[in-house]
């Protein structure tokens, strides 16, 4: 038996808190940290998975959902170092490091659903 997730409607809200990222800093350069608060939009996914009765097939759909993502995050941290490595913009490898974690955090829970319907 897996151990549930409580979520809670303020993830909502905590959520907004992505849009802070177009709020410019003291000094005028952008604030793409926040971009990562977009995660928590996906709790509404995130529930209906754990609402599901748990089985066999639940939990095999689960692990290649996982393996997907683990191929998710090793090209994102290669793409990260490859910009690094290449002398681009603290600031746009920033944008693209939050926005592709707060995708993973969607990609997830839609994968375990479109694996669930076929």
């Amino acid at each position: 038996m897996r151990k549930r997730i409580v979520f809670n409607r303020w993830f909502g809200l905590v959520g907004l808190l992505g849009f802070l990222a177009f709020v410019p800093k003291f000094n005028g350069s952008p604030n793409w940290f926040f971009l990562m608060f977009f995660a928590f939009f996906s709790a509404p996914l995130w529930e209906k998975i754990e609402n599901e009765k748990e089985d066999e097939r639940l939990q095999e759909n689960i692990q290649k959902a996982q393996n997907l993502l683990s191929l998710y995050f090793i090209l994102l941290v290669f793409a990260i170092l490859f910009m690094l490595d290449r002398s681009i913009k603290s600031d746009t490898v920033l944008l693209i490091g939050s926005l592709f974690y707060a995708a993973s955090f969607f990609i997830k829970p839609l994968l375990i659903l479109y694996f669930e319907k076929e």
